[in-house]
């Protein structure tokens, strides 16, 4: 057993999403996470990658009963195991307040 070595950990890149539903950029707060992707993952793959994690946990009985439907609903409700699923790691939580409204993507990732 001591003899079995790990496969070297996955090197991984931090982005910083933030969410300006109301193109107000920088006259007011914004909501903002930090996120992790695998380093030679393109940065314009997170949206993508946070729709398919929440479209993944929207399909669920737990998703079905209480949806994510906005960005900060989907960091808030989405469990990090779905996130882990599309290698995207949350590094951050987010604060409730009301500006967190830009919305979650509809129907199934890639699709028009």
């Amino acid at each position: 057993m001591a003899d079995e070595e790990k496969p070297p950990a996955q090197k991984k890149q931090f982005v910083i999403l933030v969410s300006d539903p109301d193109g107000q950029m920088p006259e007011q707060e914004l909501a903002g996470w930090v996120l992790q992707l695998p380093e030679e993952a393109s940065v314009l793959s997170v949206l993508e990658r946070v729709h398919k994690a929440t479209y993944d946990f929207n399909s669920t009985r737990r998703g079905l009963k209480l949806p994510a439907e906005t960005l900060s609903e989907a960091f808030e409700a989405v469990p990090a195991k779905n996130f882990k699923d599309v290698e995207l790691w949350v590094k951050t939580k987010p604060r409730a307040g009301p500006h967190h409204r830009q919305q979650a993507p509809q129907g199934r990732p890639g699709q028009g």
